[in-house]
């Protein structure tokens, strides 16, 4: 039961990071194309790198 816990849980953080890695990426694509301004990208990659870290410290 408790393997079955654990393995849920690991598919929670997979299924979290995968999900911030595809917004590092569109908000790099955003940048690109000029779509947001460079404080925004910033800002906003900062954040999405904030969730990485509480992710993996637990």
């Amino acid at each position: 039961m408790m393997k079955n816990i654990m393995k849920e849980e690991n598919i929670k953080f997979n299924d979290t990071e995968i999900v911030l890695e595809v917004a590092l990426f569109l908000n790099k694509q955003l940048f690109d194309e000029q779509k947001i301004s460079y404080k925004m990208f910033k800002y906003t990659e900062e954040h999405i790198l904030k969730e990485f870290n509480n992710i993996r410290s637990i």
